[in-house]
């Protein structure tokens, strides 16, 4: 005996027969489309770029097909980079960035390949019988790794693994000086309040997401956060434009059905009817533990992230601080016994910072440092000194200002190695000075240093917003302002 859904079928199939060819054209092109995205983001996510979290527990379980892509891609990534773009040179970037040369070409050869394999995909088969579920299961195949992506970047606002330390070395660096980026980043850190909101509204997005109910306003917050952070990133040439950049078009491509809807609400003032939520599968029993499934994997997922970036912004925070931490200016100078005054002397030390993780910059005249990893044990007088290895500027990695990772470092350097380890005797004669002798590299030093007055800081002094401001508003961004400016009752006092 013939099944309902057998009946149905053949039903459909009769109908689709009678269909005009426009239409048939126009489903073929939805289904092509629909196809297309999920084959791209699926080769984004395995890539990583989108990072760990965006599938709690499942992308980095997904080794055994992302490492063969991965090597694919990277024995054809040179040829397309030097035949499609002329760039023969493929360094820069990497990990963490997403816009190097490498990047930019593998992610044109991934979309390249995602229409090629569409396209065969949907000549072979280009009806479904049931589109609708296709794109609910495409929708889903977005919603998920964004929500959480989303959900990771508001977290680790919170729990400042991101944004999470101002470097003092920063602070004494002219800010016509700074980088673009590093302006962008110092902004960023040094704002508390527009970070917790912007990290609000990442979380608030993300989840919103996770629920078909709530996607499309999950949707359009996320589309307002991170078409602010790309338009940041392009402004200030931060590094990660791609990774924004694929986050919003998630955003937008989860709008598109709801594009006439919207413009009914809010441009047309009119009504819009609701939209059908088909299920995922057509078995009823099967639908409901589909959805047992996501609920579960949602709370899984949210507390994945939310246990992951907590234990690293505690652990990245952990530790003593180094009781040197601050900037110092150079009283004297003596190197192999000669006092150091002249000021035309390249060598001459102007000015010293170190971090609370005891990461020290000594600053020279002409922009140039001289960098070193510290540990200072009072009670015997002296302070260790570990020169960095390898050719990157060690001001540029971020491990050097958390505890934790610099502890590792200097442990890691073996006690004889003369060449990277040093030993100062240190002398603290009052609470404003600092007295280091001893042999560093190939000279005998002894200097003195005096602790900079970190009230003179305002961009860690401010005192935050100012409801009632007693500055004129031109006052506060023209003219650079100084310690004793009268902002709030305690510069005023000082001043």
């Amino acid at each position: 005996m013939e099944t309902t859904e057998a009946r149905l079928a053949s039903t459909q199939d009769r109908d689709s027969e009678r269909e005009p060819t426009a239409a048939r054209g126009w489903m073929a092109l939805q289904i092509f489309a629909l196809r297309t995205v999920a084959l791209y983001f699926a080769a984004y996510y395995l890539e990583s770029q989108v990072g760990d979290r965006a599938l709690p527990g499942i992308l980095g379980k997904l080794a055994v097909v992302s490492v063969p892509l991965d090597r694919l891609t990277n024995l054809i990534v040179p040829w397309v980079g030097a035949h499609v773009f002329g760039a023969v040179d493929l360094s820069g970037g990497g990990p963490g960035t997403g816009d190097g040369p490498r990047e930019w070409v593998r992610t044109f050869l991934y979309a390249i390949m995602a229409v090629i394999a569409a396209a065969i995909w949907t000549a072979a088969r280009p009806r479904t019988r049931h589109p609708e579920r296709v794109h609910a299961w495409v929708r889903a195949f977005l919603r998920y790794p964004l929500a959480f992506a989303m959900i990771d970047y508001g977290v680790v606002k919170f729990t400042r693994v991101q944004f999470g330390t101002q470097p003092l070395q920063q602070l004494m660096t002219p800010l016509g000086e700074f980088s673009p980026p590093a302006l962008m980043w110092a902004f960023m850190t040094s704002s508390f309040p527009y970070r917790i909101f912007a990290g609000l509204a990442e979380v608030v997005g993300g989840l919103l997401l996770l629920s078909r109910r709530t996607t499309t306003l999950g949707a359009l917050i996320v589309f307002a956060a991170m078409s602010n952070v790309l338009a940041m990133n392009l402004a200030y040439d931060v590094s990660v434009k791609m990774l924004a950049g694929h986050l919003a078009l998630m955003s937008v491509i989860l709008l598109l059905p709801d594009v006439k809807r919207l413009s009914k609400v809010f441009l047309l003032n009119r009504a819009a009817a609701p939209v059908p939520m088909p299920s995922l599968v057509a078995n009823e029993r099967l639908s409901r533990m589909l959805r047992v499934a996501a609920i579960s994997y949602a709370v899984y997922g949210i507390a994945d992230v939310v246990r992951y970036n907590v234990s690293l912004g505690a652990s990245s925070h952990a530790g003593p601080n180094s009781s040197l931490a601050g900037i110092y200016d150079v009283e004297s100078l003596t190197r192999n016994g000669r006092s150091i005054t002249d000021a035309s002397d390249t060598t001459r030390w102007s000015r010293v910072s170190i971090e609370t993780s005891g990461f020290m910059t000594v600053q020279f005249p002409g922009d140039r440092v001289r960098s070193f990893m510290t540990t200072a044990d009072s009670a015997r007088g002296r302070l260790v000194l570990i020169l960095p290895s390898g050719s990157l500027d060690p001001r540029f990695d971020y491990r050097n200002y958390y505890v934790p990772f610099t502890q590792q470092l200097i442990d890691s350097a073996p006690a004889r190695d003369t060449t990277r380890r040093f030993q100062l005797a240190l002398e603290q004669p009052d609470r404003a000075h600092v007295r280091l002798r001893g042999r560093l590299q190939r000279d005998s030093v002894d200097v003195v240093l005096r602790r900079f007055d970190d009230s003179r800081l305002l961009l860690r002094n401010w005192g935050g917003t100012h409801l009632v401001n007693r500055m004129k508003f031109s006052d506060t961004w023209i003219v650079a302002p100084y310690s004793g400016w009268p902002v709030d009752s305690v510069s005023r006092q000082r001043h």
